[in-house]
């Protein structure tokens, strides 16, 4: 039986087109990342438990969400024209998670523009440093307009900056707000204790979806194994439920640590215990809902 996934998390990225600051000193990133190279790292997937003849299934990448890819600011239309064109070769991408700067006054106008693409579904703005985004009044108050015009918000962030996120939730609880890559625990240093209550305190909110994403790259990336990645799983499916939880891939971020197929072995074997109704939430139906994906 196949399993026919939506990836809810993915990044396209042209060098040539596109100034992008953070690659600076990411020379296994520092090139573009095309829609062509995506393509040929994602043919004929498959999943394959024990004895290949007892288990082997085959995946269909049904649909895909691009993720900003942080650009600069001043090329954020210029992004959403790119992905826009790219979203005409591939009809699978099916959604735009745009950067927007909801921190200036006036920006109404400006986010009218933006969704004029109809592929946006949402924003996404990083979290970074200790002068907190999610606390300026400004960005606050503005967070109205995506629940005037029906867009989510994804939070990225790291575990120690994630009380910033929960204010931010209990601040404006009606908002659609996606935790990108799991609150990105320290998996690397066994960090859980912290980042264990900060979930616990974003997920008591309905309206905040996690997505299973990006932990191997905040793992080893050279010695991750599965066994490292179960505790942070467990905990995220026991407080926000599997009707919250969200696939993600994170490439091409990802190959960092392993490849797009190993990856969704991973996150099967994770959820080795689930019905094939949970995986079909997991994988497929969770994201079609939350980003309107029809």
């Amino acid at each position: 039986m196949d399993l026919r996934l939506v990836d809810a998390h993915l990044h396209l990225w042209n060098v040539d087109y596109l100034t992008y600051p953070w690659l600076k000193g990411m020379p296994d990133l520092n090139k573009s990342f095309d829609l062509d190279i995506f393509q040929l790292q994602t043919r004929d997937l498959k999943f394959e438990a024990g004895n290949v003849e007892e288990y082997t299934r085959s995946l269909k990448l049904e649909k895909m969400v691009f993720m900003q890819c942080e650009c600069l600011p001043s090329q954020y239309l210029d992004e959403v024209n790119y992905i826009s064109k790219l979203a005409n070769i591939d009809k699978r991408i099916q959604g735009i998670i745009s950067w927007f700067p909801l921190e200036n006054e006036g920006t109404e106008e400006q986010l009218q523009e933006l969704i004029k693409s109809p592929l946006i579904k949402g924003i996404r703005r990083l979290e970074e440093t200790p002068t907190s985004l999610f606390s300026n009044p400004v960005f606050v108050a503005n967070l109205d307009l995506l629940s005037k015009y029906d867009l989510t918000f994804d939070i990225c962030a790291k575990n120690n900056l994630l009380k910033t996120a929960i204010q931010l939730t209990e601040k404006k609880p009606g908002i659609k707000y996606m935790l990108d890559h799991m609150g990105k625990p320290d998996i690397k240093n066994k960090e859980i204790v912290s980042w264990k209550e900060n979930i616990r305190l974003l997920a008591k909110n309905p309206n905040v979806y996690c997505k299973i994403s990006g932990l191997v790259t905040e793992a080893d990336l050279q010695n991750w194994d599965i066994d490292q990645l179960q505790p942070y799983f467990d905990h995220v499916l026991e407080q926000f439920g599997i009707d919250r939880l969200v696939f993600g891939s994170d490439w091409p971020v990802l190959n960092l640590a392993t490849s797009y197929q190993k990856w969704i072995e991973a996150v099967m074997i994770l959820c080795s215990d689930f019905s094939e109704e949970e995986l079909n939430k997991l994988f497929r139906e969770n994201a079609r809902g939350f980003y309107k994906l029809y």
